[in-house]
């Protein structure tokens, strides 16, 4: 069942806009630590637009709007741009060139432990998750026991982290990320978590539907979603922008192109993902016609 978002105004406000952005990293740490102490220096619009020495770009001249309340499906495969337009996104980086703009408060939802210490409680760690994503300090008690009862850990709750159940760390830190209010949601590579109950799953999706019906949200994927019906998608490669546009047209071309390259022998595969680049180019809308 797929989740349609809210629908918008004929003129709505742009929440998050990139306007040819462009993001790189040195390959290696003296090399990156150079170079940021030139860029701190440097206006972005006067830096050099092609790639200085010992240095990738994980994103190139990258343009978008999201209004709000929209919901953005970007996709393409590993190592492709995907978590750099994430961290972008949240602000935890900053473009080599253009500019990210980001209205209201973003949440980052992954499936990445957040640093937690052995020796911590469950509790302690939970209230300190809690206060890192901004919750309401007036309610923080009752956030933090409505979140160990949901994900069936409050028994747990006095038990070190290293004591805690497999798995109870990343349940506490997914479902906190996702139940604390936030005006843009960035979901980077999960939507929910594999391996929990049905019970748990279903108090996920519940909750995962509500955000994309009523929020802003931003979902990078390498997989099409099923349950989700997005407003735009933006098809990445190789850092790049190679298709924005319809969303039925993007899902099906982009399916076609998936399915290919899983398909293919490994010393094919960039191969087919090439010919598939060049079809997903040959079925992209013109832009002034978009545009119109």
């Amino acid at each position: 069942m797929r989740v349609a978002a809210t629908a918008t105004n004929a003129s709505p406000t742009n929440l998050i806009s990139f306007h040819n952005v462009t993001k790189r990293y040195g390959t290696n740490i003296d090399v990156s630590r150079k170079y940021a102490m030139r860029d701190i220096l440097t206006p972005s619009g006067m830096r050099r637009a092609d790639p200085r020495p010992q240095e990738a770009s994980a994103l190139s001249d990258l343009s978008f709007d999201l209004a709000a309340g929209q919901t953005l499906l970007v996709l393409g495969f590993e190592g492709l741009g995907k978590t750099t337009l994430a961290r972008l996104t949240c602000g935890l980086t900053r473009p080599t060139i253009g500019t990210v703009s980001v209205e209201g408060t973003t949440r980052l939802v992954s499936n990445q432990r957040l640093g937690p210490t052995p020796v911590m409680r469950l509790r302690e760690y939970t209230r300190l998750l809690c206060m890192m994503l901004g919750a309401d300090s007036r309610s923080l008690t009752d956030t933090v026991e409505t979140i160990l009862d949901d994900c069936h850990l409050a028994e747990w709750k006095d038990v070190r982290v290293h004591n805690a159940p497999e798995g109870a760390v990343k349940r506490v830190g997914f479902y906190a990320s996702i139940l604390i209010d936030a005006d843009v949601y960035v979901f980077d590579r999960v939507m929910t978590l594999r391996g929990e109950s049905s019970e748990l799953r279903e108090l996920f999706d519940t909750r995962v539907a509500e955000i994309l019906a009523t929020r802003t949200a931003v979902l990078l994927m390498k997989r099409v979603p099923v349950e989700v019906a997005p407003d735009r998608v933006l098809v990445l490669h190789r850092g790049q922008s190679i298709f924005q546009g319809d969303p039925d047209l993007a899902i099906a071309a982009y399916d076609r192109l998936a399915q290919r390259v899983i398909n293919a022998e490994d010393t094919r595969k960039d191969e087919e993902m090439d010919r598939g680049v060049e079809f997903m180019a040959s079925v992209r809308p013109d832009t002034d016609d978009e545009a119109k």
